[in-house]
């Protein structure tokens, strides 16, 4: 999740990762190879490891602390609820990424299927639930086409779901600025009064939930591969498809990754 984040590292392959696990251990973190994220553990090559970290068992700033008592470089990204470190083994350094936050939520939302289950990483199967997400909820077009105000679900890694309300600011002349941006929700419903969300309770931290507002599934496992997500959306109506790619496909470009046209619905 973090990157390169140290220069000295190396790939991690898949029979050191006990032994990492219990390197970290001995410094006091209860941690164990059920709690890794995405691919790691998965496939022969990692370029790093990814571990969720339940917040209700440790803070970010304890766990920095207990961190620094071993023999490793840490560093702590108070944004991203992480913590970078370089770990020794034989002869290298690898690097571990704790990641603290719901712990349930993080073992769906950074899930990522084994090479055997799918072609796709879990980064193309999660943003394509992301998207799909996003399609939901009211919005109103301003006379010119351009987006005007809209409230939506937006899928967090570490945090759930929640509602994102959004609307182009009003200028100091009175006049609709631009760009959109993220506003309160109380300034939403001063601009937009009749603007509402009528959809599921959110926030949500529960995976089969908040699945169930956009596909008809009966388990997360439903939607644990890219292939399967993409056969879900394929159900929807027209318009919502259309919908969700557009999101989806301006998601990938944001992130600088491969688009697979075969992941598309409409190429």
């Amino acid at each position: 999740m973090g990157g390169n984040v140290f220069p000295n590292t190396d790939v991690v392959h898949i029979d050191d990762i006990p032994k990492i696990i219990d390197i970290i251990r001995e410094y006091g973190l209860n941690i164990t190879v059920d709690d890794l994220l995405g691919s790691a553990g998965k496939k022969q090559i990692s370029g790093d490891i990814d571990v969720a970290i339940d917040e209700n068992r440790y803070n970010l700033n304890d766990l920095h602390e207990i961190l620094k008592r071993g023999p490793f470089d840490v560093k702590k990204f108070d944004g991203l609820n992480m913590i970078s470190m370089a770990v020794p083994i034989k002869d290298k350094y690898v690097q571990v990424d704790l990641i603290t936050g719901n712990y349930k939520w993080m073992k769906f939302a950074m899930f990522s299927p084994s090479e055997n289950e799918s072609s796709y990483k879990g980064l193309y199967r999660t943003e394509m639930i992301r998207a799909s997400l996003s399609s939901l909820g009211p919005f109103k077009i301003d006379n010119d086409g351009s987006l005007l105000a809209k409230i939506s679900p937006i899928m967090y890694l570490t945090d759930g779901v929640h509602l994102r309300y959004r609307m182009r600011p009003i200028g100091r002349y009175g006049n609709r600025l631009k760009g959109i941006k993220n506003v309160s929700k109380e300034e939403f419903e001063l601009n937009f009064p009749n603007l509402t969300w009528d959809g599921a309770t959110l926030p949500s931290y529960d995976p089969l939930y908040v699945l169930r507002m956009v596909f008809d599934v009966n388990t997360i496992e439903e939607c644990n591969t890219a292939e399967s997500v993409h056969n879900l959306i394929s159900r929807l109506s027209d318009d919502r498809i259309n919908l969700i790619q557009t999101i989806y496909r301006s998601i990938l470009v944001n992130k600088g990754v491969r688009i697979f046209e075969e992941l598309m619905w409409n190429s």
